[in-house]
């Protein structure tokens, strides 16, 4: 499991994208001896780049940004985690530690000094993952 940052890092099995390269071609035209030579373009469905070569100068496979995981903003993606965090709060203007927190609501007790509050932020380590892939 991921945070979604963390998961846009990762590679995509099931990303792809068209990629298209000028390839030239000899052949036999209509049987004589006569070769027409002429340009190609082939294209292919690819998710990840041909050849490159890593941060010691070795050939591996390249896998671009085209490739890499999108997150919620693929129909696969499962959220584990809950969207927020609440905090409820029994002490008057205690606010939680941290960013981003919103007091949902004050609740005042029957008792004169007796107050409770509920904050709620935005979950900010929220983990997910692939709803496609095998779930650790």
């Amino acid at each position: 499991m991921h945070t979604e940052e963390e998961a846009k890092t990762k590679w995509c099995p099931f990303a792809r994208t068209l990629e298209k390269a000028d390839v030239h071609v000899r052949a036999d035209r209509a049987g004589t001896t006569d070769w027409l030579e002429m340009n190609a373009a082939v294209a292919a469905s690819v998710n990840r780049e041909p050849w490159g070569y890593d941060e010691h100068g070795n050939e591996t496979v390249m896998i671009s940004g085209r490739h890499r995981c999108i997150g919620s903003a693929c129909m696969a993606w499962q959220w584990n985690d809950p969207p927020t965090e609440r905090v409820e709060a029994v002490i008057m203007g205690h606010r939680p530690d941290g960013d981003g927190w919103v007091c949902e609501l004050k609740d005042e007790g029957r008792e004169k000094y007796s107050v409770k509050s509920i904050w709620v932020r935005p979950n900010p380590t929220r983990r997910g993952y692939c709803g496609l892939a095998v779930r650790t």
